[in-house]
């Protein structure tokens, strides 16, 4: 598990180098002191078709200045194995994502400034509210009309501060791991000067 990741972080990052040239997400044909809003989809959730969960994910982004943005992202986790461990209740993860572009290159690296999680529905477990701390790489890629994709990889508790709550939530939703590898897809709608 921890190969995949490391492979991944270096594809990443290797892949960061290689399109170097190209740019960002209309980063750099903002006018100064624009704000710009997006929203964005994970495609994860087709990992349903190979596991036990169904894993949903999306959310906001606010591009604030060049360099940086604020990302919402929210995520649902449904376990689908239909165990009386896992019936009754669901996963959600809500956070802010500072996301650093340095250079204004297509590459960029993410901090959680807040990372919640709460077991909602019917018979949620003893302890429903967690904390969570994320650290995220990945590559913007600019698509015409405000597009974009973005590959990432998202490490969960990088620092272990929070691993006796992600040891219990992992025993309730497997699907919740110590890292996740997305696919956003996202659009850039609306720019306020």
């Amino acid at each position: 598990m921890r190969k995949t990741a490391a492979a991944a972080v270096i594809l990443l990052l290797a892949g960061g180098l290689l399109c170097a040239g190209s740019s960002t997400v209309s980063e750099n044909d903002l006018p100064e002191g624009a704000v710009t809003f997006g929203i964005f989809i994970d495609a994860g959730a087709v990992d349903v078709l190979v596991s036990d969960h169904l894993y949903v994910k999306g959310g906001i982004e606010l591009i604030v200045t060049d360099g940086f943005s604020l990302e919402m992202p929210v995520t649902a986790v449904f376990d689908r194995r239909g165990s009386e461990s896992s019936s009754g209740f669901t996963l959600l993860d809500i956070g802010l994502l500072l996301k650093y572009y340095p250079g204004n290159l297509g590459f960029w690296t993410g901090l959680s400034l807040f990372q919640g999680v709460n077991f909602i529905g019917d018979s949620v477990p003893e302890q429903r509210y967690h904390y969570m701390t994320e650290i995220a790489f990945g590559y913007t890629f600019t698509l015409p009309f405000g597009l974009y994709i973005e590959p990432s990889v998202i490490f969960r508790d990088p620092l272990k501060t929070f691993h006796d709550s992600l040891d219990y939530i992992q025993d309730y939703i497997p699907g919740y791991g110590d890292y996740r590898i997305c696919l956003n897809f996202g659009w850039l709608f609306w720019t306020v000067s």
